[in-house]
């Protein structure tokens, strides 16, 4: 299932718990009613800060936690870090790709050379 359709879903999922049509949470969340239609139906993919706005327009709240980490000073080795920089890229490849730019791809200005 793709990330458009998952937050689709949710919204819909949402939308429906709130006892609402989608012209009456369109107008709540303050986008056109197709344009909500289209994200339910996982023809568009609403981007992260217009899926919170929905969910809270619709009466609810995504919380989000941070879970303390412990602190590791060891200094890792070449394998360690080969590991966390692919558990990081695959993080952020999960994400939509407007909002993984900048996350994996920095911009050329920031580039140093080796």
């Amino acid at each position: 299932m793709t990330a458009a359709a998952t937050r689709g879903t949710q919204l819909r999922g949402l939308r429906i718990r709130a006892g609402l049509s989608q012209t009456e949470a369109a107008e709540r969340i303050g986008i056109p009613a197709p344009v909500l239609s289209a994200y339910e139906r996982g023809r568009r993919e609403p981007r992260v800060d217009i899926f919170f706005r929905a969910t809270e327009a619709l009466g609810f709240r995504i919380d989000i936690t941070p879970v303390p980490a412990t602190l590791d000073l060891r200094v890792p080795d070449a394998a360690e870090k080969a590991t966390l920089l692919a558990r990081v890229c695959a993080i952020g490849m999960a994400l939509p790709r407007r909002d993984r730019g900048p996350l994996l791809f920095p911009p050329p200005h920031t580039w140093r050379k080796p």
